[in-house]
């Protein structure tokens, strides 16, 4: 129903066609059976001639509005595939009335389009933003009681990051079977964490791929066979899904032990002298070695800075022609050991899951090999409860190291693994919720940057940015000046303190002011990440050396 170039009919075409088996007659009724539409003629042309190439004699393409156009509404098919686009486009959607759900957000009309143009047996499989699953508004679950009253068997949740570099909203993909799902009582749920390949902008092939097994659960749970072994499923019963207002999301319904216990602090040495723990640092790479057309991947300090939406590292954007250096171990957990930002910046501790990668200088190494701590638990704790701690073992002025001795002396309460496991479960639950909404907040973003587009045309003056406003340099001032306890003014420091569009609450202050900003300035990220921009929103503020103020003449 938004067939794109056709990837999905040719792929389900190939998968029906590859036994060798079919017979001419059944080979032509194959082809004659498989259809698609696409709102877009330039989408339609392309599959036209992608099907042609693969020598479908009369492709059945149509140029057709899924959503808005009710002219083919009482088609109906065996099976559906689908991927179509839920970003709603300007100036919004405007469905005809034949759809059962009462909605203008395409995620919820191309679902219910799914569900009523299935036949009595049908069957589909589809990604949708994750959104749908937990979505509080009637319209979102009136939805999911639909699907669960004979449609839905099976939910997959699959990581952030698979859609990259187009989107890296976290996705679902949901299966109905019409005929399973009247007689089934239950909905299985299957969790994905790698699909074979990274996670980043650049997806590139990795050892990790949990398909091959998701896929076994569901075809086992279709054909009637206990699946609770698996680690990665869970079978919840639509009744309990009900009392939840039908909220799908798995972490939801996993049973968890009440421990009523206090659990064991102990510091990172200690660990370290009860093997459990490893310590160790990174070894200078040199400038020349590194190269886009490199033999190694490798992990500079500086890294860890940029890659600051995820506390997980699984993209790398760096190779070297470097061998001998120290490589990595999957788990282990990164933290700076030098940094020219205020002493919170130096804890910023990213779990690694990738094996083999060299590790630059500057870059102090907790090896936890997941045995006794889950490396993202410990990289979440580094990061909010002892970022303070942390912070205070950085020793220097305008340049602060901290070393592994250092780390040796923070202590972190120790659940046990599975516990462990729980936590970060949940907090990556609630992250993907924040993901989801920052990908609302960026599509409006876009819609509101379309406005800026009316500039073409216009006959306008080019002016210098010097000659309509002040540009105002940051300047750090001695970290000994700074605090967490809201004394003095706010400092500001960097693009890690940005908002969707206006500054972050403040979480350092100062008492010696360098260089301020005032309200309404521009404040511009000079500093890697170069570009990003903020809006001050505040009174007066003092801004480091990785900020500069845009100050209009006529704010």
């Amino acid at each position: 129903p938004a067939c794109g170039t056709a990837g999905f009919l040719i792929s389900a075409y190939k998968h029906i066609t590859s036994g060798g088996k079919l017979t001419p007659d059944e080979l032509k009724r194959v082809t004659n059976s498989i259809v698609g539409l696409d709102i877009d003629p330039t989408m339609v042309k392309l599959s036209l001639v992608n099907l042609y190439l693969h020598k479908f004699e009369q492709p059945n393409i149509y140029e057709y509005d899924t959503l808005s156009n009710d002219t083919r509404w009482g088609d109906r098919y065996d099976v559906i595939l689908a991927n179509p686009p839920f970003m709603t486009p300007k100036g919004g959607i405007t469905p005809h009335k034949r759809f059962a759900i009462n909605a203008n957000r395409s995620e919820v009309l191309f679902a219910d389009y799914f569900m009523e143009h299935l036949t009595i047996n049908g069957r589909a499989g589809f990604v949708v933003p994750e959104g749908i699953i937990f979505s509080t508004s009637t319209a979102y679950k009136e939805l999911r009681k639909m699907m669960l009253d004979g449609y839905l068997y099976a939910v997959v949740s699959l990581p952030s990051g698979v859609f990259n570099p187009y989107a890296g909203v976290k996705t679902s993909i949901l299966f109905f079977d019409r005929a399973f799902a009247k007689q089934n009582k239950d909905i299985l749920f299957v969790r994905v964490d790698n699909d074979g390949f990274s996670l980043g902008a650049q997806r590139t092939p990795i050892k990790q791929n949990d398909l091959p097994e998701a896929l076994k659960i569901i075809n086992e749970y279709c054909e009637g066979k206990d699946v609770s072994g698996y680690e990665r499923a869970i079978v919840v019963s639509k009744e309990r899904i009900a009392e939840n207002d039908y909220d799908l999301t798995a972490a939801k319904y996993v049973e968890k032990e009440v421990i009523e216990c206090k659990y064991d602090k102990l510091t990172l040495g200690e660990l370290e002298t009860e093997h459990k723990i490893e310590f160790l640092r990174g070894q200078g790479l040199t400038k020349k070695s590194i190269t886009d057309d490199g033999i190694k991947d490798c992990i500079l300090y500086g890294d860890l800075y940029t890659i600051y939406e995820n506390p997980v590292i699984d993209t790398v954007l760096h190779k070297t022609n470097d061998t001998v250096k120290i490589t990595s171990v999957s788990g282990d957990v990164l933290v700076p050991a030098t940094t020219t930002a205020d002493a919170m910046g130096i804890a910023i501790a990213r779990a690694l899951n990738k094996d083999g990668v060299l590790l630059g200088g500057d870059i102090n190494i907790i090896r936890t090999r997941n045995q006794h701590i889950n490396s993202k638990y410990l990289s979440w704790v580094i990061n909010t409860v002892l970022k303070s701690d942390l912070a205070r073992y950085a020793k220097g002025a305008n340049i602060l190291h901290l070393s592994n001795n250092d780390l040796r002396k923070l202590k972190i309460p120790l659940p046990p693994l599975d516990v462990q496991q729980q936590i970060v479960d949940e907090i990556e639950n609630k992250q993907s919720a924040i993901n989801h909404a920052r990908e609302i907040i960026k599509n409006l973003e876009r819609e509101r940057q379309y406005f800026a587009c009316l500039l073409d045309g216009i006959d306008y003056n080019e002016v210098k940015l010097g000659d309509v406003a002040d540009v105002i340099s940051g300047q750090s001032p001695e970290g000994k000046y700074y605090n967490q306890t809201g004394e003095g003014t706010p400092f500001y420091q960097g693009r890690t303190e940005f908002g969707d569009i206006y500054l972050k609450s403040a979480k350092n202050w100062t008492t010696k002011v360098t260089k301020t900003a005032i309200k309404g300035d521009i404040l511009m990220s000079v500093r890697a990440p170069v570009g990003p921009v903020n809006l001050c929103d505040f009174e007066n503020i003092c801004i480091g050396r990785g900020l500069a103020a845009i100050r209009s003449h006529k704010n």
